[in-house]
């Protein structure tokens, strides 16, 4: 794996995790903090406090249902097509934000330009999802500014956010992908603020602590809200990807996430390695 360095038997994200792990259990100073951000966004006059990008997934429609209906935010919704959004994201979408009365905008992605940034995502990690994601991050910071809106939030779990917490350089978001020239003059090309500086990123995952069950829970009673047993549903690609990214690395996509389940003691490393393919190392 990339940035990994062995001292003393410990790599460099296992020697630096608890830190994050002790201020990750901190919830009533997280919802304070949280609450701070959320005051931020308000004290704007603008017609929206933020901008959401909802998939019609577990995550985002979660997001999006509790800055509405527990902080009261006034959100600008956005769904991004990016090729494989299944249709079951869609229905969930259409759902939640009409029984929500939020603003919602849905967008299909350009399809060169996807292409650009699935070759080079492929050219870089083996699968099409670090592409896929620096595209949707590009572009609803771009409609950030297209509507006038000053906060971005996301509905990123703790395993995406931390399971490669000290591991990355600190770079922004998605950097890898600006290796490849023609794709970074095809994305400023195409997005009028792609080099700007980035508007505040907020996770909402990164203040709080929520179970699936819990989340399951929430969205079937207030939303209506729809899942299949397929994981990842809302991306119809996303077995496709993790078969492409193994047989590039040697190792599954899905193992930061497990690294973090592993650092916070939800499994051990030996449930962990039954996840993956016999010859995966975590």
């Amino acid at each position: 794996m990339p940035y990994v360095e062995i001292r003393d038997g410990l790599c460099n994200a296992c020697r630096s995790f608890p830190k994050i792990k002790n201020a990750l259990c901190k919830c009533d100073a997280l919802e304070k903090s949280f609450l701070d951000e959320v005051n931020k966004c308000k004290n704007s006059r603008k017609k929206y406090d933020a901008i959401l990008g909802v998939s019609g997934g577990k995550d985002s429609s979660y997001v999006l249902l509790k800055l509405v209906t527990k902080y009261n935010m006034r959100v600008l919704a956005v769904t991004f097509d990016n090729g494989y959004l299944s249709e079951l994201a869609k229905e969930n979408v259409v759902r939640s934000t009409e029984k929500l009365g939020v603003d919602h905008i849905f967008i299909v992605l350009d399809k060169n330009l996807l292409k650009m940034a699935y070759d080079t995502s492929i050219e870089i990690s083996g699968a099409p999802c670090l592409g896929c994601s620096q595209i949707m991050y590009t572009a609803i910071m771009n409609e950030a500014r297209k509507y006038n809106v000053d906060y971005v939030f996301h509905g990123r779990s703790r395993r995406q956010m931390f399971g490669t917490y000290g591991l990355n350089k600190g770079e922004r978001p998605f950097s890898e992908m600006y290796q490849n020239e023609k794709y970074k003059e095809a994305l400023l090309n195409y997005y009028a603020y792609a080099d700007s500086e980035p508007l505040p990123y907020i996770g909402y995952f990164f203040y709080h602590d929520v179970t699936q069950e819990e989340m399951e829970k929430d969205l079937d009673m207030q939303l209506g809200w729809r899942q299949n047993k397929e994981e990842h549903f809302d991306c119809t690609y996303h077995k496709e990807a993790r078969d492409m990214f193994y047989h590039k690395n040697k190792y599954e996509l899905d193992i930061n996430e497990w690294n973090y389940d592993i650092r916070m003691g939800y499994i051990s490393r030996q449930e962990a390695l039954k996840l993956g393919r016999n010859d995966t190392e975590s």
